[in-house]
């Protein structure tokens, strides 16, 4: 038995740098920097050092490396997204472990930002294709 894809959008392996402020109402109630794992259009994989529930609303900051107009050069782009967290492993806190990682979609994208985060994965792509 095959399983359908649930995903609209495919996940392409991306590590750079994020902010996540975790939000309680209107308020950032706490900041975590982490790294992301993958990314789509639809959301992000991210590794963090402390648990967060499924659900809870975030604040990211997406630092992604664009490539500049020189050959060579990289620029980073600062791209702000609201996020829920849809995936979390382990699957709830536990005593001594440090290492989570969190699955977010994304709940919000305007069009300037849906346009550079698909540039970033096209240049990504591209890259590893080059690489390869």
């Amino acid at each position: 038995m095959t399983t359908k894809e649930r995903r609209e959008h495919p996940r392409y392996d991306s590590e750079f740098a994020v902010q996540l402020a975790v939000r309680d109402g209107s308020q950032p109630a706490g900041t975590l920097v982490s790294q992301s794992r993958n990314l789509s259009l639809g959301g992000i994989y991210c590794r963090l050092t402390r648990y967060v529930p499924i659900l809870t609303k975030l604040q990211l900051t997406l630092l992604l490396p664009l490539r500049g107009k020189k050959k060579g050069e990289v620029k980073t782009q600062m791209l702000r997204v609201d996020g829920v967290v849809v995936r979390t492993s382990p699957e709830e806190e536990k005593p001594g472990v440090s290492d989570y990682e969190i699955a977010c979609a994304f709940l919000t994208i305007d069009d300037d930002t849906k346009k550079t985060l698909a540039r970033y994965i096209r240049e990504h792509v591209e890259a590893q294709m080059e690489s390869s």
